[in-house]
């Protein structure tokens, strides 16, 4: 069953590279960049490092802290389960 869910995931996983990288190929070959996407929208891509530089600094700590509840929790509900027969 694991298995399966491995290779499910590795199949979605090499189609949605595939479809990505043909796609970058159409769309480079259309002129299009992603600064003149984003300078026509009216943001820089500066703007967007930014942004996902400080979400992540906003994650990083709220993770890190939810992680320090969650792993000894999830450690002691496996620990203490009756076995499966």
């Amino acid at each position: 069953m694991d298995r399966e869910k491995t290779l499910r995931f590795m199949r979605f996983f090499s189609k949605f590279c595939v479809a990505s990288i043909v796609a970058g190929i159409i769309l480079s070959q259309m002129q299009f960049k992603p600064d003149s996407f984003f300078s026509e929208i009216g943001i820089s891509t500066d703007e967007i490092i930014n942004f996902i530089v400080k979400t992540f600094e906003w994650i990083i700590p709220h993770f890190t802290v939810g992680a320090m509840f969650v792993v000894p929790l999830w450690l002691l509900i496996h620990l203490f389960r009756p076995p499966k027969n």
